[in-house]
């Protein structure tokens, strides 16, 4: 795309672009290959021109915080602030933020993450296929399928999104979190169906010899899968017929059950 004198957005490289004034002073910025994110910073620094052209009808506009950090920036913050918690939890924070977070408020300022940012954030995320599931074929074999993020995926993928956005108020990077002005979005519940014992006894029959130990214990005993693979020969007692679960293995790495009534 030719750029023209009078042209604020534009396209260099294959990199969108802006390219604007405001106060006397210029601001030029590259945003990749993301149209949407320099549209919105472009249409901020506009409200931010327009409201100083208004002096005359004694509207002054704020004066804007010139150290604001990087969305990334204030990511690498975060993690260093929760660094006590669990390895499995920063593992988890630090899989969404570079997945789901970086790749589109990454470069942003933080006082440039609004409530309509993260709307159409939220909506970028419904419509994202990202999810990828293993399935059986019609002939018996294994393959990826690739289905919509859900619904509850999205809000604990913007719930990690509000924790970095309070803390940013917390440590006085940020003046308030913009998700106070953002309207929730429903999640319907599931209702439990849980599968008759007629139901088990035939999963077990049908699945593979190999697999009948580990579902046969999860179905009669109910605890999570994480904590069934942390289990040792340790925390069994044969004779008073008990199970300790003091532990759990996600993503290779042991800790503590998910919540206190698994110890």
């Amino acid at each position: 795309m030719k750029r023209g004198k009078q042209d604020n957005l534009f396209q260099r490289g294959g990199n969108w672009c802006i390219d604007i004034i405001v106060d006397g002073q210029r601001i030029r910025q590259s945003f990749g290959k993301d149209r949407h994110v320099a549209e919105i910073v472009l249409h901020e620094l506009e409200k931010r021109r327009t409201l100083s052209r208004l002096s005359a009808n004694d509207v002054e506009p704020p004066k804007p915080k010139k150290d604001y950090l990087t969305f990334e920036e204030m990511c690498e913050r975060f993690i260093e602030l929760r660094s006590t918690c669990k390895q499995i939890t920063l593992n988890s924070y630090q899989r969404i933020i570079n997945r789901n977070l970086l790749p589109v408020l990454g470069k942003m300022r933080l006082n440039q993450i609004t409530p309509e940012v993260i709307s159409r954030l939220r909506g970028k995320l419904l419509q994202q296929k990202s999810c990828r599931k293993t399935i059986v074929n019609k002939n018996g074999k294994s393959v990826k399928e690739s289905r919509l993020l859900k619904p509850s995926s999205v809000n604990t993928i913007l719930g990690v999104l509000r924790n970095i956005l309070d803390e940013a108020v917390r440590i006085e990077e940020l003046d308030d979190n913009p998700f106070r002005k953002v309207r929730g979005h429903r999640v319907e519940k599931r209702e439990n169906n849980p599968l008759a014992l007629e139901q088990i006894q035939k999963v077990i029959l049908e699945c593979k010899p190999h697999l009948q130990p580990i579902i046969t214990f999860l179905a009669y005993i109910g605890c999570r899968p994480s904590e069934a693979y942390a289990l040792k020969w340790r925390q069994i007692d044969f004779e008073k017929e008990e199970i300790l679960i003091d532990s759990a293995r996600v993503y290779g790495i042991e800790g503590t059950p998910k919540t206190r009534a698994g110890l």
